[in-house]
């Protein structure tokens, strides 16, 4: 089951519009709720659990966000000059 870790940044799309990306960084937690920063702001939130893992719904309207413990931003290294594969072109 995935669980919320301090220090890690989860992420969650709009409902509306799927290019709009919306970011937490988790500060600290308890068994019950984590405060977590966004858009510069502390906030607390209560976990809840399904059968995917841990979730938190911060704000209380019909699209918002709902930030997902599986959902962890992963930071990808840049390629290194010497290892790219081109892709080959059509012929």
């Amino acid at each position: 089951m995935s669980v919320f870790e301090v220090g890690k940044k989860y992420w969650d799309t709009s409902a509306c519009d799927h290019n709009c990306v919306f970011t937490i960084e988790i500060i600290k937690r308890t068994d019950k709720t984590v405060t977590f920063r966004r858009r510069g702001k502390e906030r607390r939130a209560k976990i809840y659990t399904d059968n995917n893992g841990e979730y938190i719904v911060p704000d209380r309207y019909s699209m918002a966000p709902v930030f997902r413990a599986c959902r962890e931003v992963v930071e990808e290294a840049p390629a290194t000059p010497g290892k790219v594969i081109p892709f080959p072109l059509a012929v």
